[in-house]
């Protein structure tokens, strides 16, 4: 019998890089051009408008944020993804509140980008049992917190998904995450954060080291939270005979299987035989 294992990302790469970005806020502008410039994907956590309102520090700190009708345009190649309504805090509302606070923000992104909208985070990084539940019956297929966790495993609760680190701390685990042998075989890298933090010319130099240090590898798959998610349940949807012997695959999408220790690409709506 053939030793199968699901452990390879698109391509039969062992590894995977994705990056966060919570608010939209102006230095967005500068931040996505950047991922651009260096074939990186990320995900972009956006409210609805006018939610800055409430927020007396944002006014004090003549807080800026990308214009709604800019978002296309924008996180072209990226994605957008929800943060609620107004960014309130989580603990802090009955059920109602909830459920009107992520369709409002999924029906508001909808029509701005044009796709549907299926993952978010939490704003300010609470989260709660019944929000985690409610968010996922309409329609959340993940849920980003802000626990940093230094491991490069992939997902078990999606919707409480945590990154392996914040930005300011991602360059010293690079190497880790190159060179280690170690399981897990599939690794990802969760790198998250705010744009409006980088707010000087050096963190900017920092950024761009960064994001060189990553990009162009061919041993890498550069993804968005929900094309990782995508990934994740076609692969956990192939179906096997028992003898391992031929395997089909149901969904939209390639999947790469290790046959033996070799990767092995089944195709959409492939039955293969291994």
């Amino acid at each position: 019998m053939k030793n199968i294992e699901l452990d390879f990302f698109p391509g039969g790469v062992k590894h995977c890089v994705t990056f966060s970005y919570d608010d939209a806020r102006i230095e967005d502008e500068r931040l996505v051009p950047l991922f651009n410039k260096y074939g990186l994907k990320g995900t972009f956590h956006i409210n609805t408008d006018g939610w800055q309102d409430r927020f007396d520090f944002l006014k004090r700190d003549n807080a800026e944020f990308v214009d709604p009708s800019k978002y296309h345009e924008l996180y072209d190649g990226h994605e957008i993804s929800c943060h609620l309504a107004n960014h309130p805090f989580i603990h802090k509302l009955p059920k109602e509140s909830l459920v009107n606070e992520i369709y409002l923000n999924k029906s508001y992104l909808e029509k701005l980008c044009g796709y549907p909208v299926r993952g978010m985070s939490y704003p300010f990084g609470w989260a709660t049992d019944e929000a985690e539940k409610l968010f996922y019956y309409c329609g959340m297929e993940y849920a980003r917190n802000v626990t940093s966790c230094p491991y490069f495993g992939l997902p078990t609760n999606y919707m409480q998904w945590e990154p392996t680190c914040h930005h300011d701390d991602a360059k010293k685990y690079i190497e880790y995450f190159y060179q280690s042998e170690m399981i897990p075989k599939m690794k990802l890298f969760y790198i998250w954060g705010h744009s409006y933090e980088i707010n000087t010319e050096e963190k900017w130099a920092y950024m761009e080291e960064l994001f060189s240090s990553l990009s162009n590898r061919e041993d890498t798959w550069y993804a968005t939270n929900i094309e990782i998610i995508d990934y994740l349940n076609a692969m956990k949807s192939l179906k096997f005979t028992q003898d391992l012997e031929t395997v089909y695959n149901p969904c939209a999408i390639s999947v790469w299987i290790s046959v033996d220790g070799k990767p092995v690409e089944v195709k959409s709506g492939e039955l293969k035989k291994l």
